[in-house]
């Protein structure tokens, strides 16, 4: 079971990623049975999911902590992280390096968003990990629902489960689009992208990052910073596979700068 949440897909962002954590069934089940009554001591200040940002500036739901509630709260996600969770992946992607792929010919209708792409790579990405950690079995890739590009996403991710390599390289069972209070997992993400967007902004490790990912532990953390070749050859290989975006109507994904290359295969 991998659990995906997004970071940095508001259109002023520098980078977008997608990143999550990697359980068995057993991890995946003890993380949220204790989490869940973890946070049922906060029930009553209103508190239904643990949100990295508000909790750690103390607003929204989680005005009335107090600092050190806030801080146990950060501290016992962490552990039980580190006892539950296989592996945490992150899949960036900068905005100019995405530009810099679309922007000579109209690649947008088989790449996606940025947000899409992220999501595209991330497949192939934990499934070659887990080979190389010698991990077994078929994974369930979960996306967190609502935002603008998750509909094109599953679009395209419905399209490219169609095809066998695409299923063996990501050791694919299926995929699905769910909500952060449905799947507590997902704030396990939650607090891996926000700790690791604070590490981009202000290039140093937060003591929580530091917690997160020190040894020993099992839980191997990896980034996979994708690059405008990454994206071109994402999305030759949808053109190949029949992949498209069901958005390729939006204006957005007909802006061409540029002079256009043509190709003869």
């Amino acid at each position: 079971m991998t659990l995906c949440d997004e970071t940095g897909i508001h259109h002023s962002a520098t980078v977008t990623a997608i990143g999550g954590y990697v359980f068995d069934q057993v991890g995946y089940e003890q993380f949220g049975e204790r989490w869940r009554e973890i946070l049922l001591q906060f029930a009553d200040r209103g508190i239904e999911f643990f949100h990295a940002g508000e909790c750690y500036e103390r607003t929204g739901k989680f005005e009335q902590l107090k600092a050190t509630e806030s801080d146990q709260l950060f501290r016992r996600l962490i552990i039980l992280i580190r006892e539950t969770a296989k592996l945490g992946v992150i899949c960036s992607l900068e905005d100019q390096a995405f530009a810099t792929a679309i922007r000579r010919n109209k690649l947008r209708v088989y790449s996606g968003s940025k947000y899409t792409a992220c999501a595209l790579r991330m497949l192939p990405t934990v499934g070659a990990l887990l080979r190389e950690l010698e991990l077994k079995g078929d994974v369930r890739y979960l996306f967190e629902s609502g935002y603008e590009y998750w509909k094109e996403a599953n679009f395209m991710l419905d399209q490219a489960a169609l095809n066998g390599d695409f299923r063996t390289s990501a050791c694919y069972n299926s995929h699905g689009f769910q909500s952060k209070r449905v799947q507590p997992a997902f704030q396990a993400a939650d607090l891996l992208l926000w700790l690791w967007q604070k590490y981009k902004r202000e290039h140093v490790k937060h003591e929580y990052f530091v917690a997160l990912i020190k040894a020993p532990t099992s839980v191997r953390h990896i980034e996979r910073e994708i690059t405008h070749l990454d994206v071109g050859h994402l999305a030759f290989a949808n053109m190949a596979n029949r992949v498209k975006s069901n958005r390729k109507k939006s204006p957005e994904y007909d802006l061409q700068t540029g002079q256009v290359h043509k190709y003869t295969l």
